[in-house]
């Protein structure tokens, strides 16, 4: 084989696994692919870098106006928050008005039983082909294109 061939043969598996590359990148960044035209490497890896960068409260203002840094005093302050919030509406609620909630659009018996009917594995087939091949992977790291292909 003479070089222009080894040449052109590694260049087709340069284009190969760059497109490999660009598709990773494309579900870890869980962004929608930008159509510029070339790699986008630079951006998708910055997207990435701020995608997993640590998220902390420095500081948290209290009830009463001052400003703290202390974790402690957040785990606190954030108990105490959701804690009158949750009291404040228990207090507050007196039951459920029924008269109040018939005023408002009802499903049919019918809709009740098809909401309550099992799932068939058509629906699965719809819905999974409806969704975007290269859309945000899921909680195990895979795209959508990965179950339409099992």
């Amino acid at each position: 084989m003479d070089l222009i061939e080894q040449t052109k043969i590694c260049f087709v598996e340069m284009l190969r696994l760059n497109n490999i590359e660009e598709h990773m990148l494309k579900q870890k960044a869980k962004v929608k692919w930008p159509k510029l035209g070339d790699g986008n490497n630079k951006y998708f890896y910055a997207t990435l870098k701020n995608k997993t960068k640590p998220r902390n409260i420095v500081s948290l203002v209290k009830d009463n106006g001052s400003t703290t840094q202390n974790q402690i005093e957040f785990k606190d302050e954030i108990s105490n928050y959701y804690n009158k919030i949750i009291v404040t509406s228990s207090l507050n609620r007196k039951g459920i008005n029924i008269v109040d909630m018939r005023k408002w659009n009802q499903i049919s018996t019918a809709q009740g039983q098809m909401l309550m009917a099992p799932i068939s594995e058509d629906e699965v087939k719809i819905a999974l082909k409806r969704i975007n091949d290269n859309n945000a992977p899921g909680i195990v790291g895979f795209g959508a294109k990965i179950f339409k292909s099992t």
